[in-house]
């Protein structure tokens, strides 16, 4: 159900947040967001996108899975996405490329510079 998707539990995190935290669930991912390609925009209390909170966990396979989606999404036009989600800056005010860089991240995942 698309509803359930966005449902926010404690700390404002939603199903999409949980999956995209814990690795054994990098599947739920691709059924969340094909379910409701919205959810992408949900945040936590702390400002977090589900791309943070991959990130901030190493979930790298989830960053992966979500970029591709992404880049799905915004292909068949839906522009609104670039800013609002790649350059969402969370409560620390860092995007998920700064926390790539703080970490010395060395880039499995390409970020298409077209959606910036």
């Amino acid at each position: 159900n698309k509803d359930l998707v966005r449902v926010k539990g404690k700390g404002g995190l939603t199903p999409l947040h949980f999956a995209s935290h814990n690795g054994d669930y990098v599947d739920l991912l691709a059924k969340f967001l094909l379910e409701c390609p919205d959810s992408i925009e949900d945040l936590t209390v702390k400002g977090e996108t589900a791309l943070h909170i991959a990130v901030k966990n190493n979930n790298y396979q989830a960053l992966d899975l979500l970029v591709c989606i992404l880049r799905k999404i915004i292909k068949k036009g839906a522009r609104k996405f670039d800013y609002k989600i790649l350059n969402r800056k969370d409560e620390a005010d860092n995007t998920v490329l700064h926390i790539l860089a703080q970490r010395n991240f060395e880039p499995q995942v390409t970020f298409d510079q077209d959606i910036y």
